[in-house]
């Protein structure tokens, strides 16, 4: 009895490695290009992540804001020590990672004409790593002379 068809053979006893190759050359590709490539121009600070948040806070009141302290995990940015009055604004990041919640706390002395502290006021930004998490302000402002108004991740402050 004759066969019907004809039997494909490997006339070169090795596997086929077509898939295996490209697999091989684009692991190779990978490597190389992380080992010569140049950080871009972005990323070069290396206190402020690709995943941050960037909040705002402007003082439009006639009170210069003194940094008294500043902590919290989230803190990519130092908060400068002095905020001026009538239109002085400082920015800061803050890390934003799944599915935590960041937090990055700073607190202001609220300075008269003289330089003398009045009262002291706690701003906390905070960063919600989560889906559909929010990013928002979370201020302490008891008795002091300046009020607020927040949209979205700046503040501004302004005389009473």
């Amino acid at each position: 009895m004759q066969p019907i068809g004809k039997e494909v053979t490997n006339s070169s006893n090795r596997p086929s490695s077509g898939p295996g190759i490209i697999v091989i050359l684009f692991i190779l590709l990978v490597i190389a290009v992380s080992v010569f490539s140049q950080p871009s121009a972005a990323y070069d600070d290396p206190q402020i992540g690709p995943l941050s948040v960037i909040f705002t806070i402007i003082n439009n009141s006639s009170y210069p804001f003194r940094l008294n302290a500043q902590n919290g995990a989230g803190c990519e940015t130092a908060a400068p020590s002095i905020i001026a009055a009538n239109g002085g604004s400082a920015s800061f990041a803050v890390k934003k990672s799944f599915p935590d919640i960041n937090r990055c706390n700073t607190f202001w002395n609220i300075l008269n004409q003289d330089g003398k502290s009045v009262e002291e006021i706690r701003i906390t930004m905070v960063v919600n790593g989560q889906i559909l998490g929010t990013n928002f302000f979370d201020i302490v402002n008891l008795d002091t002379p300046i009020k607020l108004a927040i949209s979205g991740t700046t503040v501004t402050f302004t005389n009473k």
